[in-house]
């Protein structure tokens, strides 16, 4: 059974408990609440009722007003019981007072709550795309080297993403992807991580196919840092930590150095134990990257993934993070997702994409050397956007 067939009932439902009062007036002024509250909402109030200390006929009847006349029916929910007459009247009351607009306001509240839930049961329902050979093994101790080989890929049948993708990206080199938006960059990165598989071609890691590894192994040996950060209402020190939650203090501080982000958490009045605010809202969006970064760099795994992560970032902080990383990077694969300039000239291979296919590939020296080439044109319209934005 899938967990959203487990969640069923989508209508919040109070239902109170009661004893008939041995009372007949006392049970017609029961009688003519229960119906004042039924009338706000046929499905709002379930009443269950017991006999304890109460007649035949008082309880007799009781039942048949309920079911009868108010329609009501016994649901799985939540019960206030009362024992006696005067706890019935004095839960009725309570609820009379607090106004049946708070009720109702809840009842919504719970009732967006429900959709909510609808779409995360929908997600966690989802099956995989992809999925473990029956052989399949578990990469470690491995060459990073990675290596698309004539790699095409489409998310509809006849509308190519990728065509005929042929790449290397060695250890100890940054390879930067450029091209313009909706050229595929973003979709080369998912099939490295094998969040989909190519249609046609191979992707390789360390000379093999990565088909062949378990998919959570494969993906265990890939850092990410987005553009569009996450942090937690936590302390620095836990949110840098949150991928490697057995890291030790110093390998935090390690990678807090390496990008950059050491001398602001020192000036922070706690230092690596200051509390963020949601969503890390008490650092600056340059800030937050950085935090972001140092998370992926503490994972410490042979292939990077950096998708715009100097966005946010000024000219000497991003050229001091870059150096860092790419010390840091020595034996591993580190790939950039940009379109800022300052970034991609310090990349040691740059991959122009343009509709899916790979056009050139070189250094930024070389590639502006190339008469009409797409890289050469990309970087005239960054540089000219940049100079009227400063005029």
């Amino acid at each position: 059974m899938k967990i959203a067939d487990l969640y069923q009932k989508k209508t919040f439902v109070f239902s109170i408990e009661i004893f008939p009062p041995k009372n007949p007036e006392s049970l017609e002024r029961l009688k003519l609440r229960l119906e004042e509250f039924k009338s706000y909402h046929p499905d709002f109030i379930s009443v269950t009722y017991g006999a304890g200390g109460s007649t035949r006929e008082n309880t007799h009847e009781l039942a048949s007003f309920i079911q009868n006349d108010l329609g009501i029916e016994t649901m799985a929910h939540l019960t206030c019981v009362s024992h006696t007459r005067q706890e019935i009247e004095e839960v009725l009351e309570q609820f009379h007072q607090s106004g049946i607009e708070n009720l109702i306001l809840r009842w919504g509240r719970f009732q967006e709550m429900s959709v909510g839930l609808d779409r995360a049961f929908e997600v966690l329902d989802l099956e995989p795309e992809v999925a473990d050979a029956e052989d399949a093994i578990e990469l470690k101790d491995i060459d990073p080297r990675v290596v698309f080989e004539n790699v095409s890929f489409s998310y509809q049948p006849d509308q190519p993403t990728l065509q005929d993708i042929n790449l290397t990206a060695m250890p100890g080199a940054v390879t930067a992807i450029v091209g313009p938006t909706g050229s595929g960059k973003s979709t080369l990165m998912m099939l490295l991580l094998r969040l989909f598989d190519p249609d046609e071609g191979i992707v390789r890691v360390g000379g093999r196919n990565i088909q062949e590894f378990t998919v959570n192994s494969l993906r265990a040996n890939v850092a990410i840092a987005l553009q569009e950060n996450i942090l937690f209402s936590t302390s620095i020190k836990e949110n840098i930590r949150y991928a490697v939650s057995d890291a030790t203090d110093e390998e935090v501080y390690e990678a807090a150095r390496i990008t950059d982000a050491e001398g602001f958490i020192l000036d922070q009045k706690f230092g690596y134990n200051t509390e963020l605010g949601e969503r890390g809202a008490r650092l600056s969006t340059g800030q937050r990257q950085r935090l972001s970064i140092a998370r992926a760099v503490l994972k410490n795994t042979p292939i990077l993934i950096l998708d715009e992560p100097t966005a946010a970032l000024d000219a000497v902080t991003e050229s001091r993070v870059m150096h860092n990383l790419s010390q840091w990077g020595s034996n591993r694969v580190i790939f950039l997702i940009t379109h800022r300039l300052s970034t991609i000239r310090q990349a040691d291979q740059i991959i122009y994409v343009r509709n899916g296919r790979i056009t050139e590939v070189g250094s930024h020296e070389a590639l502006l050397k190339k008469e009409g080439g797409g890289y050469r044109r990309f970087v005239e319209l960054e540089e000219s956007l940049m100079t009227a934005n400063i005029e």
